[in-house]
């Protein structure tokens, strides 16, 4: 894939450049992970050399890694992995057997994307001292005076009082009166929110490392939430110990939210309400939307996740003319795109290419059974998730924001024949 055509594109292209020019002819990778839609794209810049894709496939698939990577490194590589999903800066060395057999030294480093809130970029590469080219420091020098360049929120807390002693425009923006005044937002604030770790982890970091990165949920001046990336930096100024604090709201990505959620455009016809209504079993109701889903995607395959969170597991049925789908198969929570939905708070998951994907459970059910892209819908019941309706065909690409609108209307009769099925075997 060519960098420029990315979001975030400048910063990520001066990066992988800078990179790829003291690379030279190294065998390195370069990628960048989206963690809303775990996936994982491979992008030029580099010189892949010795990396086959055997070797290259751990970043995607845990199975694979499990059986290439070897057994005395696998728990540093996974403890790595774990916290790149979880947008830390990360790096380890590990030795990783390739597809012709050969043990090579491969070095996997990662730090969350510069110019786009939830993505992370990294290397993978045959090497052991590449790490620094990737996940580096900044100079600390006179970083107050540069705050007002920054277009995203920018922080300087004081260590003393937990408490802003200057914030940039896009933070006054972002928090208004929030950062005056006694009851003025203090930085205990922020790590409530946290997704990558405790208070307590967030401060232990702070004071052995120098530094944290990790997702946050910082709420505005009139209470709506935002999702951001976040960095941390402890540094001394002006005699003054201060935390830097940088917030990169997801909604700066400016990539594909604007056509978030599937607003209905027409009715359901009667003939889809009357066939749900009367299925008498989960892959009956399957069955039936499969015959009444929209003219113009037809979808080859649908599917039904039961959500045990509590149990960490998911139990997935599907049906589909002609392929082998699940029936009334476990898998854990953990991995799933169940998951996926209740980090990110979201209303609907696409994936368009189930081969650049991250999740467990796109290796183990959905590649396997021939599946290249799905859309997956949450249903809820007292706040809790309860099921997860999932659109799969075997073509890359197939859904996008705008067309999956058309199943809108269908949703909701669906969701009550879930609910309906699921009391009747209850009583």
């Amino acid at each position: 894939m060519d960098i420029g055509s990315l979001s975030g594109a400048p910063a990520l292209s001066a990066l992988l450049t800078m990179s790829a020019t003291a690379l030279g002819g190294v065998p390195a990778v370069f990628w960048q992970l989206d963690l809303r839609k775990n996936e994982l794209t491979f992008l030029g810049g580099g010189s892949r050399g010795a990396l086959d894709e055997q070797t290259t496939l751990i970043l995607k698939n845990p199975a694979h890694a499990r059986a290439a990577v070897l057994a005395e490194d696998q728990n540093r590589f996974f403890e790595c992995l774990d916290r790149i999903r979880g947008v830390h800066p990360a790096a380890t060395i590990v030795r990783v057997r390739d597809g012709d057999g050969l043990v090579r030294w491969i070095a996997l480093a990662a730090m969350p994307d510069p110019g786009t809130a939830m993505r992370c970029v990294g290397l993978l590469a045959e090497c052991s001292g590449l790490v620094d080219l990737v996940v580096g420091a900044t100079a600390d020098a006179d970083l107050d005076d540069k705050i007002a360049l920054f277009d995203n929120p920018v922080l300087l807390v004081s260590v003393k009082t937990r408490h802003t002693v200057l914030a940039n425009p896009a933070a006054r923006a972002l928090f208004g009166e929030r950062l005056d005044g006694p009851a003025a937002l203090a930085f205990d604030d922020l790590l409530l929110s946290s997704a990558g770790g405790t208070a307590a982890e967030i401060v232990e970091a702070l004071v052995f490392h120098g530094q944290w990165s990790g997702a946050l949920t910082v709420h505005d001046d009139r209470g709506a939430p935002h999702l951001c990336a976040a960095r941390v930096r402890a540094l001394s100024h002006r005699g003054q110990n201060l935390l830097w604090v940088c917030l990169m709201p997801e909604a700066a990505r400016g990539d594909d939210r604007s056509g978030e959620g599937m607003p209905p455009e027409d009715e359901a016809s009667p003939g889809a309400i009357e066939a749900f209504a009367a299925a008498d079993s989960i892959p009956a109701l399957l069955r039936a939307f499969v015959e009444h889903q929209p003219a113009a995607l037809q979808a080859e395959a649908v599917m039904r996740s039961r959500i045990f969170i509590a149990e960490n597991r998911v139990v997935v049925t599907g049906v589909a003319p002609s392929l082998v789908m699940p029936a009334a198969e476990t898998f854990p929570y953990e991995g799933s795109i169940a998951e996926n939905i209740v980090r990110f708070g979201l209303d609907h998951l696409i994936v368009e290419d189930t081969s650049r994907s991250i999740k467990p459970i796109d290796w183990v059910l959905f590649i396997p059974k021939g599946i290249r892209s799905y859309f997956a819908v949450p249903f809820f019941d007292g706040g809790m998730l309860k099921n997860v309706f999932i659109v799969c065909s075997t073509e890359v690409g197939r859904f996008t924001e705008r067309n999956v609108r058309a199943y809108g209307p269908l949703l909701p009769a669906v969701e009550a024949a879930f609910n309906r099925l699921e009391e009747t075997r209850a009583t």
